[in-house]
């Protein structure tokens, strides 16, 4: 498969984290880590972030995954794998934080 086979529908990764950096900050932007309501906004990230990603008449199949960890001193390590077409399927994680808590959002687009 070379580049003109796909008509210019390849994964744009730096536009996705666009999308999910505004995305997060509507959602969470200075709100003070609250357990009672992670899951929530876990769940409000996810579902903005795909509506916006599918507003995109983009030809996709979206994955979105979001964790939302209160700041402490204890670590998260995260990692996917996937077995795709590298010239269209892509990933991007984006790593964002306010005082209180840290948020993984990982996107994943597979071309139909």
């Amino acid at each position: 498969m070379n580049d003109d086979d796909n008509d210019g529908n390849e994964f744009v990764a730096e536009e996705v984290s666009g999308i999910v950096n505004r995305t997060v900050e509507t959602v969470i932007g200075d709100s003070t880590y609250q357990s009672d309501k992670a899951n929530e906004w876990a769940h409000t990230v996810s579902q903005q972030c795909l509506d916006a990603l599918m507003g995109s008449q983009r030809t996709y199949k979206y994955i979105v995954s979001c964790v939302i960890m209160e700041k402490s001193s204890a670590g998260l390590h995260t990692s996917n794998c996937c077995y795709w077409n590298d010239v269209t399927d892509g990933t991007t994680t984006v790593k964002w934080e306010n005082a209180s808590m840290h948020c993984v959002v990982t996107v994943f687009g597979l071309a139909i």
